[in-house]
């Protein structure tokens, strides 16, 4: 349980970083499958549900340089 909690979040932190729409709250479910899925395919499969929500955003927001 715990190696596919750090799993997802690894994923979440990498995906709705850049691609989820602000404002709302995400609630990642851990499957079976979740320990033995290539990590590539939770990204996929997070960027997918994402997307049939209808909040993906295809460029990742603008990063403010602390130099600016």
């Amino acid at each position: 349980r715990n190696r596919a909690k750090r799993r997802l979040r690894v994923v979440a932190e990498r995906i709705l970083a850049e691609h989820a729409a602000p404002g709302y709250d995400y609630v990642i479910i851990g499957r079976k499958g979740t320990l033995t899925r290539a990590f590539d395919a939770l990204g996929g499969d997070l960027e997918n549900a994402l997307k049939r929500l209808d909040v993906y955003r295809d460029t990742p927001p603008r990063r403010i340089s602390a130099g600016a």
